[in-house]
């Protein structure tokens, strides 16, 4: 999927807007305490992403940060 239509979706189904997207880091960590020696494990930081352009490709490890629009009709 990408971002614009994660954008039209919110918006236009809960009312909500996309603020960015929580992306997983892709480093390997080796020395991890309570880990076995030499076993390469992904770390589970995440970096923000704010703003990506519409044809940004979202992937399923992907979080996104949302906030609700409020309206005036007035």
């Amino acid at each position: 999927m990408k971002y614009k239509l994660l954008v039209r979706n919110c918006l236009l189904t809960y009312g909500l807007l996309c603020l960015g997207v929580y992306r997983l880091v892709d480093d390997v960590v080796d020395d991890r305490p309570n880990e076995v020696k030499g076993q390469r494990t992904l770390t589970q930081k995440r970096y923000v992403i704010t703003h990506p352009p519409t044809d940004f490709r979202l992937i399923d490890s992907d979080r996104v940060s949302l906030t609700y629009v409020f309206l005036s009709t007035a």
